[in-house]
């Protein structure tokens, strides 16, 4: 007996059977009007791929016609990521009288076929709303395909065709994405407008999808900006994590030097996605010689990817040339890569003695930091790659942004300076280890007893950094400077001057000659 007042129904199996029929019946009907009204109508059928649930239920009602079929494809593409793409194209094959080209791109970008998406043709055969539509994201796919081409501006214009004719079209959803990869275009040349991108986020009809996909997006700008913790916040909170999200959020952990965000066998964790990759491979760099990840293709991987790689080389003895020839003579467009670059290009000059290769590295650096949203990103990196060129920097052209030299215990000669003290050391171990440092032609022959006594005492100052180094780097980068007839070069000789000035006195009359004859006060 009802307890809301309602009569009661007697139901049984046959009236139970008919009612279930007739509601299926209305579904379906209801399913094919929808679907039969955005057949022909780009921005119906756009608001209808816009909702996974209605789209797959339309899938049962699609009917055969040329243009059925099409639709069926897009709908399996853009919500069935299990469907294999080849067939796919074996179905768009079949297609006859319908624009298939903007899809058959789209399933190609997939792909990362960039080349051959870059080739196509994207202007409409007629102005029929089908042949507009099939344009649009033709252009689309093609400011892609630039945009991962490192094509920014050919990205730009093919990109603002597309959002042209979505707009006649009235496909909202597409233009909102398209003007998120307009975003990223902007981004690439350094010309990013975070305030823009944040209202475009803000719009309340972005699907979930989208939404996730504009943070990843919005993430990435940061990272390129120099911003890794500004970046890992925008991603949100890790438990709306998808496979993407997680793999970008661990490598916005490795760059700032966190423990990995997941363990290695939870179900997000995807090993084959490039920014799983990436993480693993910067994290690797640090210890393992020559990480493989020339496979990687697209932007920002390939940038990373060729970096990291030259990272993964720093530490092996004479392999300085082929660092540079792995990063090539050319800057990164983005900030950060760029930064990166410049610092892995600079040690390996300054330990092949390229002096000029590393001055200009350091120009290059100094540009790129510039466009940074944070500079403490620089100081960080280059305190972890080489804490003796941390230390010329912060005594030279740096100083406003590499501060934290006080943290710093540096080996002086027979003294450790750490903060405000200095230290005294036993022995004469301490100026033979600077002079070996500086690569000085006078030599100290001492024994292994003596080395070891040194060695014990300096356990109590982790991280000591040898100032001898330091100098070597500071007169290289000051050649260079003179061979580029840069303005830089006196501060550089004013950075050696201040290194001469913190040794012992038993070191610094070692130096006191180099002193004289080119670091003299100008």
């Amino acid at each position: 007996m009802p307890t809301d007042g309602s009569p009661d129904i007697i139901v049984n199996d046959r009236t139970s059977k008919h009612i279930c029929a007739e509601r299926s019946r209305s579904v379906r009907q209801n399913g094919e009007d929808v679907l039969l009204d955005a057949l022909h109508n780009p921005a119906q059928f756009d608001d209808l791929l816009s909702d996974r649930a209605e789209s797959l239920a339309a899938l049962a009602v699609a009917p055969t016609t040329e243009l059925g079929r099409l639709r069926r494809v897009q709908i399996l593409f853009a919500h069935d990521p299990s469907y294999p793409l080849l067939q796919l194209e074996d179905e768009l094959d079949q297609l006859l009288t319908v624009p298939t080209r903007g899809t058959r791109l789209m399933i190609r970008i997939e792909q990362r076929a960039y080349e051959e998406v870059l080739k196509a043709t994207p202007d409409p055969i007629g102005i029929d709303a089908l042949e507009l539509e099939d344009a649009s994201r033709a252009h689309a796919m093609i400011g892609i395909a630039a945009l991962n081409l490192d094509r920014p501006h050919l990205a730009l214009e093919h990109l603002r065709a597309a959002i042209t004719l979505g707009r006649a079209l009235g496909t909202r959803r597409r233009v909102q994405a398209m003007q998120f990869d307009w975003h990223r275009a902007r981004e690439h040349i350094g010309d990013l407008d975070l305030p823009s991108l944040d209202a475009l986020m803000m719009q309340p009809d972005l699907s979930d999808r989208t939404q996730r996909w504009a943070q990843r997006l919005r993430a990435q700008a940061l990272l390129e900006l120099g911003a890794p913790e500004d970046a890992l916040r925008s991603l949100g909170m890790p438990t709306l994590d998808g496979p993407q999200d997680a793999a970008q959020r661990e490598f916005l952990h490795a760059l700032m030097h966190l423990p990995p965000a997941r363990l290695a066998d939870d179900p997000l964790i995807d090993p084959a996605l490039p920014y799983h990759r990436l993480a693993e491979a910067y994290r690797e760099a640090k210890q393992c010689a020559g990480v493989k990840l020339r496979d990687l293709r697209g932007r920002p991987f390939e940038g990373y990817a060729r970096i990291i790689e030259g990272r993964s080389l720093l530490n092996v003895k004479g392999m300085s040339d082929t660092v540079l020839a792995i990063l090539g003579p050319t800057r990164p467009n983005t900030p950060a890569q760029a930064v990166l670059w410049s610092v892995y290009r600079a040690v390996a000059a300054l330990e092949d003695r390229q002096a000029k290769s590393a001055h200009q590295a350091l120009v290059e650096l100094s540009g790129a930091m510039m466009r940074l949203r944070h500079a403490g990103f620089v100081a960080d990196e280059v305190l972890r790659t080489d804490p003796a060129l941390y230390v010329t920097m912060a005594l030279g052209p740096f100083s406003e942004v590499f501060t934290g030299l006080a943290q710093l215990p540096l080996l002086v000669g027979q003294a450790v300076i750490e903060g405000p003290h200095r230290i005294k050391l036993p022995g004469r171990t301490g100026r033979a280890l600077v002079l070996e440092g500086a690569r000085h032609k006078e030599k100290i022959e001492i024994s292994r007893s003596e080395k070891g006594r040194l060695l014990e005492a300096l356990r109590g100052f982790p991280g000591v950094v040898n100032i001898g180094v330091s100098l070597r780097y500071a007169e290289l980068l000051h050649g260079g400077a003179v061979e580029d007839g840069h303005p830089s070069a006196a501060a550089w000789a004013k950075t050696y001057r201040h290194l001469w000035g913190l040794l012992t006195p038993d070191a610094q009359s070692v130096f006191a000659n180099e002193l004289e004859n080119s670091y003299s006060e100008m």
